[in-house]
């Protein structure tokens, strides 16, 4: 798995932030993109009902990830750390047999509502690049 996080705290003391992060991850075998998400989506819902407090999915909806079907979930659940209700987003899709998950994971609620339309800007302009094409990229 490969991934990379974007985190800005507002202090460096601060122990809670927003964070956007993605996930690259090779599969182990060849799939469908649509076949994939219909498959692992419900996995993962099901995951985080029950791992994360009062578990809320608010919204599911088919979108892409630069051309490539995807899902985009938005739900809430009470983060024992922070004590308090917060919202999060992720998005799956799957191209070249390679998982994209992308998430976006606020420090509060009112956070989520203050960054979501810049976050959202920062997602539709992901590529998924083409690493054939790239010589001086290494895929592991």
């Amino acid at each position: 798995m490969y991934g990379i996080g974007f985190a800005l705290p507002d202090e460096v003391s601060d122990l809670f932030y927003d964070t956007l992060f993605v996930e690259v991850i090779p599969l182990p075998y060849a799939v469908s993109e649509s076949a994939f998400i219909d498959e692992y989506v419900p996995i993962w819902v099901s995951w985080a009902k029950g791992n994360l407090t009062n578990f809320n999915l608010t919204k599911s909806t088919a979108t892409t990830l630069d051309d490539s079907p995807a899902q985009r979930l938005e739900y809430t659940y009470l983060d024992k750390d922070a004590l308090a209700l917060t919202r999060e987003l992720r998005i799956f899709a799957v191209e070249d047999n390679i998982l994209y998950h992308i998430g976006y994971e606020p420090r509060s609620l009112s956070s989520y509502y203050d960054h979501i339309l810049i976050i959202q800007k920062m997602i539709e302009s992901f590529e998924i690049l083409d690493t054939k094409r790239m010589p001086h990229v290494e895929v592991f």
